[in-house]
């Protein structure tokens, strides 16, 4: 892309969505849409954007796509921005003009009888539970933790979750799309004009296609329809508390038979318990770079919607079923409606689906680091093996003790482990980790990619840097997979212009001059 063809770009563009709504590369305003948590941040090797658009409605989306088309700009494509940990708004590619979903940010309808809401892609989840809360709707609206993370964004990205609804991806229900030529489709019943189920059954008639827009590059998604859940009479919140830590592969055995005997029905997040802030608060290890010490006892969180009667029958065999486990203690709180979410710590809300925190957090003061995130397999032995592993490549680059994961059973049959890897910056680390070096970072992300392929496990969601890399490990058949990626993005955008580089999925027209996949994972990339 060449600057002449970047200026036409933007001055049309202006003419679309008016002058206030794009922003040249010395726009200020353009810092707001990078990575700020980046490896790379004020780097030679940040993967800045070369300009940025903001629409307001699915008519600017499709006049922008057509002015791409035109003028052979490729758009980098986020919601809110907000997917920190994995590259925030940045593009893969340095220079490439980021299109921001976040002022078409309307809720379009909320159905309380049929427990769903429809909503635009700039529509967050403290948005819509507000919204709720101020028609005073008995519906719960499900979330991965934070209130300020796009609903379809997160969604798309297969966010995971802790309450009855964990896997937020199978909430959607019926997406409006944007294709790279400016095509609008609809998915499953709305493909019909005048469906009066696009937002209640998922697959309408013939092959269903709504997968093709998840962690993809193949279309923009302008509007969804998002399930939500009916507030219950009842809700528990259980803490398990595992103090010998040689009986996890056995505790977690338990936790994951009844995840799949539905005993358990709410997504169960565990991981090592460190002394809170406050009661209930999630803290960190304040000497994570390195981690120190491994933790005192492994902590697991719980949740039961229902009737009391249900919630507490559940409750009761969950016991039950751990009895053997000698040692293990827990907290317990029942709360029945009308409820008040404000008194609520932090972990209850996360396992009822609701946001964590009940406003943004100090931007100048949070950071991320880089997130890994391996699915491997519900079983007890996986979890001994994983940590381990974990451990040994943190060691292996220089990060004593490594940094204890979180195990998050989204699914009765697998489970996602994040471990956070450390970067310079990170306020709760000693000196903000000012000895932090990124680069090691970066290397240890990627060796530790590798190792996890290498037992067959592969990763749930990758960050910018490392999305060649996780692509090149789906190597069945010599990867064949990636090939018909490649195949669908050359069919639906010939000409690249929707994020290139997206989970590796790049085609014929944006390819770098590298080739394959998986080369010079780790270092953004500028267009060759």
């Amino acid at each position: 892309m060449t600057s002449p063809q970047l200026h036409l770009f933007l001055d049309r563009a202006r003419e679309i969505v008016g002058e206030a709504h794009v922003y040249a590369s010395d726009d200020e305003r353009l810092d707001t849409l990078r990575d700020r948590f980046g490896a790379y941040y004020e780097t030679e090797h940040e993967p800045r954007p070369g300009g940025a658009v903001r629409p307001a409605s699915t008519e600017e989306v499709q006049a922008i796509v057509r002015l791409a088309n035109e003028t052979g700009v490729a758009l980098w494509t986020s919601s809110r921005g907000r997917n920190f940990g994995y590259g925030g708004p940045a593009p893969v590619r340095r220079g490439d003009v980021a299109l921001n979903l976040q002022r078409m940010n309307r809720i379009l309808e909320i159905d309380e009888k049929r427990a769903y809401a429809v909503v635009e892609p700039g529509v967050a989840t403290g948005e819509l539970l507000a919204e709720i809360e101020r028609r005073g709707l008995k519906l719960w609206p499900g979330t991965t933790s934070s209130p300020y993370s796009s609903i379809i964004g997160n969604a798309l990205e297969r966010g995971i979750g802790y309450d009855i609804m964990s896997e937020r991806f199978e909430s959607l229900c019926g997406l409006e799309v944007v294709l790279a030529d400016g095509t609008l489709v609809r998915t499953g019943s709305g493909s019909m004009d005048g469906s009066t189920v696009w937002h209640e059954n998922k697959y309408g008639y013939g092959p269903i296609v709504d997968g093709l827009f998840s962690q993809s590059n193949f279309g923009i998604v302008t509007k969804a329809g998002f399930w939500l859940s009916p507030e219950p009479a009842a809700f528990r919140h259980s803490e398990l508390y595992l103090e010998d830590f040689s009986r996890m592969a056995e505790f977690m055995d338990i936790l994951g038979d009844l995840r799949r005997r539905r005993i358990l029905e709410n997504g169960v997040s565990s991981g090592p318990d460190f002394p809170a802030s406050a009661p209930g608060d999630m803290a960190p290890p304040h000497d994570a770079a390195p981690a120190g010490p491994p933790p005192q006892r492994l902590r697991s969180r719980l949740g039961w919607h229902g009737p009391r009667s249900v919630i507490d029958a559940k409750w009761e065999a969950t016991l039950a079923a751990l009895q053997g486990i000698d040692g293990l203690t827990y907290d317990t709180a029942v709360y029945e409606a009308p409820y008040d979410y404000t008194m609520w710590n932090a972990n209850a809300r996360m396992a009822a689906g609701l946001p964590t925190d009940l406003e943004e957090p100090d931007w100048e003061n949070a950071h991320y680091g880089l997130f890994i995130a391996p699915v491997i397999p519900n079983i007890g032995e996986a979890y001994v093996e994983v940590w381990n592993l974990i451990n040994e490549v943190f060691e292996r680059h220089g990060r004593v003790g490594g940094m204890p994961p979180g195990f998050h059973m989204h699914s009765a049959r697998s489970l996602v482990v994040i471990p956070p890897v450390p970067l310079k910056g990170m306020p709760m680390l000693p000196n903000r980790g000012a000895d932090i070096d990124n680069a090691v970072s970066v290397a240890l992300v990627s060796d530790l990619i590798h190792e996890c392929a290498q037992r067959g496990w592969t990763e749930y969601r990758a960050g910018t840097l490392f999305m060649d890399q996780v692509l090149a490990e789906q190597d069945f058949a010599g990867g064949t997979r990636a090939e018909l990626y490649e195949r669908i993005k050359n069919a639906l955008d010939p000409n690249g212009i929707l994020s290139p580089g997206k989970s590796g999925i790049w085609g014929s027209a944006t390819r770098p001059a590298s080739a394959a996949p998986g080369v010079r994972f780790g270092v953004a990339r500028s267009e060759d």
